[in-house]
C-alpha cells in the first residue's frame, strides 16, 4: 500500500461516526445541569463531556455510550420496596382485636377468628385475659371466647376505654369528655375529672397514674384512686387526640393532626414534631420495648409511616398503627383497602396483608 492511500485511510471518518456523535451529544446535554450563576460544575461537566467523547471516538457508532453517561449523572433509583404478601398467621406472637361491620373479634395467632359481639371498639386487658368492649352507653368486660363477666351502664356514650398496667382499674371517655374510672371487676365506677376528648394513657410502672388532657387543655398526671395531682407538664395540648407513654414511663406524648408534643415529666420540656407540608398526622405510638415512635402521616394521595426512619409507604389511607409486644412488627389500618397490613420494623424488610378490620389491640 503507497504512503498516499495509507495517509487518505487514516484521515477518513468511521462509517456512521457523525451519527454516533450527535446520539451521545444529546444523552450528555439532556443529563447536565441547567446553567447557574455558580461555575463550580464546569469543571466536572467539562471532563465528563470529553471522556464522553472519548469513548464515542474509539468505539463504533452507538456502543454503550447511553450506558456510560447514564451510570455516571443520572439519579440513583430507589430501592423496591417488599410487596404484601397475603397471610393468614400472626407474624409475632398475641392475638389481635379488629373491629368490622359485625362487630369485633379476636384473631388467633392461626387467623382463626372468634366474634365477641356488635361493640363500637375493644381493649384488650394488660396479659390478654379481658377484653373491655363498649357500645352505646354500655361497658363489658368479656373473656377472650366471648363470655361475659361483667356490664355497668355509663351516663354517657362511651368512646374509649384503657385498662391499667395491673389490670385492677380501666378508665373510660364519655362523648360528654367526661373521664370515668371503674375497677376491674366492674365495681366502684365514678367521675375522674373534666377532661378534653384525647383518649387517656396509664403511666407505665406506676399501676393507677393516669394520664389525660384537662377541660384547660393541659396534660395532667393523677393517682386515679386518690385524685391526687403527680405533674402538669408545661404548654397546652388542646386538639391532642391520644396520648402514649415512652415504656419507661419518663416521656408522654400528645398527637393531634397538626403536631405531636412530646413531654420530658423529669425535665419539664417538650419538644415538638410537625409533619411535612400539605400533610397531617393519623397516629403516633410509641414502641412497647423501646423510645420509638411510630408515626403515621397522610397527604393527598400518599400515607406514609416512620419508626425512626421510613418503614412503609402507599397511596392507600393508613388510619391507624399498632405495635407487637414484642417491639418488632407494625399493624397498620389500611381502611380503603379493606385490610390489615403488617410491617416488619426490625430485620430483614416484610410486608404481610391480612383480611380486613380496624385494629383495637394486640394482646401479649
Amino acid at each position: 500500500m503507497s504512503d498516499d492511500l495509507r495517509d487518505r485511510l487514516a484521515k477518513a471518518p468511521l462509517p456512521g461516526a457523525e451519527d454516533a456523535r450527535r446520539r451521545g451529544w444529546s444523552v450528555v446535554s439532556a443529563a447536565a445541569p441547567p446553567a447557574t450563576r455558580r461555575r463550580r460544575w464546569r469543571a466536572p461537566l467539562v471532563a465528563l463531556l470529553a471522556a464522553a467523547a472519548a469513548t464515542i471516538a474509539v468505539t463504533p457508532p452507538g456502543a454503550a455510550v447511553g450506558d456510560w453517561v447514564r451510570a455516571r449523572v443520572a439519579a440513583p433509583k430507589e430501592a423496591p420496596r417488599p410487596a404484601a404478601r397475603p397471610a393468614t398467621r400472626l407474624p409475632a406472637a398475641g392475638r389481635l382485636l379488629v373491629r368490622d361491620q359485625r362487630g369485633v373479634a379476636v384473631v388467633a395467632h392461626d387467623g382463626s377468628r372468634t366474634g365477641l359481639g356488635r361493640f363500637d371498639g375493644a381493649t384488650w386487658s394488660p396479659r390478654g385475659l379481658y377484653v373491655a368492649a363498649w357500645r352505646g352507653t354500655r361497658l363489658s368486660a368479656l373473656t377472650p371466647g366471648g363470655a361475659v363477666r361483667w356490664q355497668i351502664t355509663a351516663p354517657g356514650r362511651v368512646r374509649a376505654a384503657r385498662w391499667s398496667p395491673d389490670g385492677f382499674r380501666i378508665a373510660y371517655l364519655t362523648a360528654a369528655n367526661e373521664l370515668r374510672v371503674v375497677a376491674g371487676d366492674g365495681s366502684g365506677d365514678r367521675a375522674f375529672r373534666p377532661a378534653r376528648a384525647a383518649i387517656p394513657a396509664w403511666r407505665p410502672g406506676s399501676p393507677h397514674t393516669l394520664a389525660f388532657v384537662s377541660g384547660a387543655g393541659r396534660i395532667e398526671l393523677r393517682d386515679a384512686d386518690t385524685g391526687a395531682l403527680i405533674a402538669r407538664p408545661r404548654g397546652a395540648v388542646p386538639r391532642a387526640r391520644t396520648l402514649s407513654f415512652a415504656p419507661d414511663g419518663r416521656r408522654v406524648a400528645a398527637a393531634s393532626a397538626r403536631e405531636i408534643r412530646i413531654f420530658d415529666l423529669r425535665r419539664d420540656r417538650w419538644k415538638r414534631i410537625a409533619p411535612d407540608r400539605g400533610s397531617r398526622f393519623a397516629a403516633a405510638a410509641f414502641a412497647p420495648d423501646r423510645a420509638t415512635m411510630a408515626v403515621v402521616a397522610r397527604s393527598p394521595g400518599r400515607s406514609k409511616v416512620r419508626a425512626g426512619r421510613e418503614v412503609f409507604s402507599t397511596r392507600g389511607r393508613i388510619t391507624g398503627a399498632t405495635w407487637s409486644h414484642d417491639g418488632r412488627w407494625l399493624m397498620l389500618d389500611a381502611s380503603d383497602a379493606g385490610q390489615l397490613i403488617a410491617v416488619r420494623v426490625h430485620g430483614a424488610p416484610r410486608v404481610l396483608s391480612f383480611p380486613g378490620g380496624r385494629m383495637q389491640g394486640w394482646s401479649p
